[in-house]
């Protein structure tokens, strides 16, 4: 999912500064060349006027593409924290992504549950590939941070859809704070290494 947006970003770059270039060759032929349209045959069949309005219509198309991708993507994300209380926010801002939330006081969280919704999201998604052979040449990485109350509390990484637990382990916990809620922040990193 990830390569297919960034490939449609690019598409979608081209395709606007193509756009804007033919916009402004017809702008220049239309002032140089204005006694000449009807040689030209722009005054009659408004041909400037077809390929402006072709290219703002690719243009307008190819941001609601890229827009559609980006909502479904978020949607597809989000679907790892659906039965956590009160989600209220959830970011993805090119290859990082941050999810904040909070609970209530004397809430359980099971720390586990959240990374394995994650590491089962993540790989549905495409973030992680291996060969036909099984085994990973191109190895995508996934660093996963869990934070209770600013603290990290829990780093993990995910390659190839195997996940290496860095730091501590995580463990079904019961919280008791003085403060009403408490807040938690899920931080993921997404990157790409080569096998040597």
């Amino acid at each position: 999912m990830a390569l297919e947006f960034h490939i449609v970003i690019d598409l979608a770059v081209k395709v606007i500064c193509v756009s804007i270039l033919i916009f402004i060759f017809l702008l220049v032929l239309r002032n140089v060349c204005a006694n000449k349209m009807i040689l030209l045959g722009f005054a009659n069949l408004k041909i400037y006027r077809i390929i402006i309005a072709l290219s703002i219509c690719s243009v307008v198309l190819f941001i609601l593409i890229v827009s559609i991708l980006s909502i479904s993507t978020r949607r597809e994300i989000s679907l790892m924290i659906e039965n956590l209380e009160d989600c209220t926010e959830l970011k993805i801002v090119n290859s990082l992504m941050t999810l904040k939330g909070s609970v209530t006081e004397e809430s359980t969280i099971n720390d586990r549950r959240i990374i394995e919704r994650l590491v089962s999201v993540m790989n549905k998604g495409g973030f992680t590939r291996m060969t036909s052979r099984g085994c990973i040449e191109t190895k995508e990485y996934i660093d996963i941070y869990v934070f209770k109350n600013k603290r990290e509390i829990v780093k993990f990484r995910i390659i190839g859809g195997y996940v290496l637990e860095i730091g501590e382990e995580p463990e079904l916990r019961r919280y008791r704070s003085s403060s009403k809620k408490l807040l938690w922040e899920v931080r993921i990193s997404l990157g790409v290494t080569i096998n040597d």
